[in-house]
């Protein structure tokens, strides 16, 4: 079982990048988590703020496909934006 997720297999041995020791074993995800946010608690912890904030509140974002290159363009309601931060 991953040792922060509790769910997935480990399939990763996770460790201090800077001392070596060994932390526990982590599913992909997790791991893969870590390592994008450098081990920054701190980077962690706003992630975690941000989802909390962004499940509270609704902005107006509409995501529009346009042909040929069936790319995505953002439309963002700027008052929407500001009222939310």
């Amino acid at each position: 079982m991953c040792a922060a997720y509790r769910v997935d297999k480990p399939v990763h041995v996770d460790h201090d990048h800077k001392t070596g020791v060994v932390r526990g074993l982590l599913c992909f995800l997790c791991n893969q988590a870590l390592g994008n946010v450098r081990d920054e608690p701190a980077r962690l912890h706003g992630l975690i703020d941000y989802l909390r904030r962004a499940a509270t509140r609704l902005l107006d974002i509409r995501f529009e496909t346009y042909e040929p290159c069936d790319c995505h363009v953002f439309e963002i309601d700027e008052a929407a934006l500001h009222r939310a931060a």
